[in-house]
């Protein structure tokens, strides 16, 4: 957009920090005007509890690797710290604004309540708001009967590339919204911490590549291991998550590979993309279980807060190697696999008996990867709270020795344990008193006694979630989630 054009059409992104398969910022440089494109770091979502560092500066690096790309074209994304009704407004005051252009975005309450200003906004400035459906998933669908296949056709319906030629440079007034480099350093967003998975489109390519050329080769192997799986997996979620990568992107790259659609590794990886969607898609449907029960007559469940339990668990130091080592691994790079955020999530609501949303919000500033729509529904599972899915309590003895039989993820992340026989790795609270002295460990000074007794504390929360689950209420919840959420023909 040059000096002296006051007309421009908006592209504002979200969680699609990408220049391919972007179907509104095709729309947008279809409509024959400037094109703008905008990110905002908005204070108030910023001030979430489910927000961190660590997500703004994988999306401050997602939008660095896209203004890498536009600097071939002359142009950047224009990013501001500003709450997005006030940044529309200021904009309005300069151009024209002939439409905006943005994904639907199944975010948490905070990012709903925004869009409803701005859309409440917009109407009455005569601006048309063009949302564009994300990933499959289908604002104000009433059931699930027919979604499978509508999420397959859309998995299989050509990406929508914009031509980016069409592209203009930002006018001296519009450009003078932009954050100040300084403001990003205040914020910390430019700080690079080693460790964590690096944002933008070309690393997620990389990390999609080097998965479909040969580490799938171990995925179905090594999808519960806590050490092998940070390989052997596709460690695409926070690129998705993000939007660096469509979900339809991933799913024609796995049907494009040269590797077997046969195989038992690639055909669980392709399912998992279709639970992703479907989880966003629940959250879509009933966004409420963000501060609730998804089965309200687990409200009733009293769980009291315990300050130093909690702690205990945030920095990994509840005495029992295999939680703490997930827990010290998570708040050092981001990423756990599947079981092992099971099993945290587990232990927390359980055994240590802490209310699930104080759970939830510690782990979505923990994931890199974390996305509202998959991350409450899972939590809700994982805590027993649904009345429909199988009650799993964990066991991290058992999980340890199954899943990392030789102690080495443990023995990474709990490094006062390294001395001990492998046994022992497993469970210190065992070691004698003559052992303790022949290996130079003293329990519960070098490595903590665990917090609460595992038998026990299963037994307890087992007995009031069975007896719960056996109400009239939580039966009666329970036919109306699989009414909502559940295909009657699967």
């Amino acid at each position: 957009m040059t000096e002296g054009q006051g007309k421009c059409s908006v592209v504002w992104f979200k969680r699609d920090l990408r220049l391919r398969d972007h179907a509104p910022l095709t729309a947008a440089l279809a409509s024959r005007h400037p094109v703008l494109m905008v990110y905002l770091f908005e204070p108030e979502l910023m001030d979430q509890p489910d927000w961190s560092l660590r997500h703004g500066q994988f999306v401050y690096q997602s939008i660095k690797d896209l203004n890498r790309q536009l600097a071939d074209f002359g142009t950047s994304v224009l990013v501001a710290h500003q709450d997005a009704l006030s940044f529309f407004q200021a904009l309005s005051k300069i151009v024209s604004i002939t439409g905006l252009f943005s994904h639907q975005e199944s975010g948490n309450r905070a990012s709903f309540d925004r869009d409803k200003h701005i859309a409440h906004w917009l109407k009455g400035q005569g601006i048309e708001w063009y949302e564009y459906p994300s990933n499959g998933v289908v604002r104000g669908l009433k059931g699930r009967m027919n979604w499978a296949d509508l999420w397959k056709k859309t998995m299989k319906s050509p990406q929508i590339h914009p031509d980016l030629s069409g592209l203009s440079t930002i006018s001296p007034e519009v450009l003078a919204l932009n954050c100040a480099p300084q403001t990003f350093e205040r914020l910390g967003l430019t700080q690079v911490v080693s460790g964590f998975q690096p944002g933008g489109e070309r690393y997620a390519h990389q990390y999609l590549d080097s998965f479909l050329r040969d580490r799938y080769k171990e995925y179905a192997r090594s999808i519960s291991k806590p050490e092998a799986s940070r390989k052997s997996c596709s460690r695409l979620s926070p690129y998705i998550a993000y939007g660096n990568l469509s979900v339809r992107q991933v799913y024609q790259a796995v049907l494009a590979a040269p590797v077997s659609l046969k195989s038992r590794a690639i055909q669980g990886f392709v399912s998992r993309l279709h639970w992703h969607c479907h989880f966003i898609q629940k959250f879509e449907n009933e966004c409420g279980i963000e501060f609730r029960a998804l089965n309200r007559a687990f409200e009733a469940l009293d769980r009291p807060l315990d300050p130093e339990l909690l702690e205990a668990w945030k920095q990994g130091k509840t005495g029992v190697p295999l939680v703490d080592a997930c827990m010290r691994c998570l708040r050092e790079t981001g990423y756990l696999n599947f079981r092992m955020r099971a099993l945290v999530v587990s232990y927390a609501t359980f055994n240590l008996w802490q209310d699930w949303r104080l759970v939830a919000h510690h782990l979505a500033q923990m994931f890199l990867d974390y996305e509202p729509g998959i991350h409450y529904p899972q939590i809700h599972m994982q805590a027993g709270i649904t009345g429909i899915n199988t009650l799993r309590i964990y066991n991290p003895m058992a999980n340890a020795q199954k899943h990392d039989p030789q102690a080495e993820f443990i023995k990474k992340w709990v490094p006062e344990l390294r001395g001990l026989p492998l046994g022992y790795v497993f469970e210190p609270w065992n070691i004698s008193p003559m052992e303790e002295m022949m290996y130079e460990f003293k329990r519960g000074v070098d490595y903590p006694n665990p917090w609460v007794d595992f038998d026990v504390s299963r037994k307890r929360a087992a007995d009031l979630l069975w007896g719960l689950r056996e109400s009239p209420e939580a039966k009666k919840e329970g036919l109306r989630i699989l009414k909502q959420h559940v295909n009657p023909r699967a």
